[in-house]
Parts: C-alpha cells; structure tokens; sequence
C-alpha cells in the first residue's frame, strides 16, 4: 500500500488545479473575450451603418443576426468546454481525495498494528522481568542458605 498522505501530495494537487485555471483562462476565457470584443466593434461599425438606408439595413440586419448566431455559438462552445474542465477537476480532486482517504487509513492501521506489537512486547519484558526476578531471589535464597 502506499504511504500516507503528506504536504507534498496537497502542493501537487494546487499545482494541478493553478494549471486546470490557467489552461481554462488562457484556452477560453481570453479567446472568448477577444472574440466578444471583436463581435461588439463589427455589431457598432454595422449599427451605424444602418442609418444609410432600407437595402443596406436588411442586409445589416442579416450580418448582424449572423453575429449573433456565431456569438451565441461560441458561447455555447465555452460553455461546453468549461463544463468538461469542470468534469474533470472533479473527478481527479475525487481520486486525489480518495487516495488520500486511501492512504489516511492504511496509516492509521499500521499505526494500530505497530501499537498491538508494542504492547505485547510490553508484556513480553514484564514477564521476563518477573521471571529475572524471581531467579534473582532464588539465588538471593541460596546465596543465604549456603
């Protein structure tokens, strides 16, 4: 079984999770940002012209919801992705809670093997002790008979 669980495991498991938000905010939410930003300057640039004239307005009008429509698009596709990255932090916290929950057990029950070993050696001593000691007054006896 591995060993339990100690500060280094916790360090790796921020590392991942710094790296999960960097990859979600240099993979989507900067790319989306852009793509907003240039959205909304086509969508001003075709608001104003929109003021020239009925034939050129329908045609605005279609750019404009085909604007919409990639936006919401792309939105969708974000959203997506986020809710996938999410998924998977999910899942790897759970394994890495798992292992630690793992790894938490295993030592507390090594601990509880090591402590039943102790205490029998404990009662080991106590009885070579007791056993010293009564060969000790038994010599103490013959040292004084003799």
């Amino acid at each position: 079984m591995n060993n339990p669980a100690d500060p280094l495991d916790n360090q790796n498991a921020i590392t991942q999770l710094n790296e999960a938000l960097n990859y979600i905010v240099r993979e989507i939410i900067i790319p989306t940002t852009k793509q907003a930003k240039a959205n909304q300057e086509a969508l001003a640039g075709l608001v104003e012209m929109v003021a020239d004239g009925a034939v050129e307005r329908a045609e605005q009008n279609s750019r404009i919801e085909n604007l919409i429509a990639e936006s919401r698009e792309d939105r969708r596709k974000a959203d997506e992705r986020w809710a996938e990255m999410q998924r998977e932090s999910q899942e790897r916290f759970e394994a890495m809670q798992r292992k630690a929950d793992e790894d938490r057990a295993e030592y507390a029950r090594r601990f509880d093997d090591q402590l039943t070993e102790i205490r029998a050696i404990g009662e080991q001593n106590r009885a070579l002790l007791s056993a010293l000691a009564a060969t000790n007054r038994r010599v103490d006896d013959l040292d004084q008979a003799s």
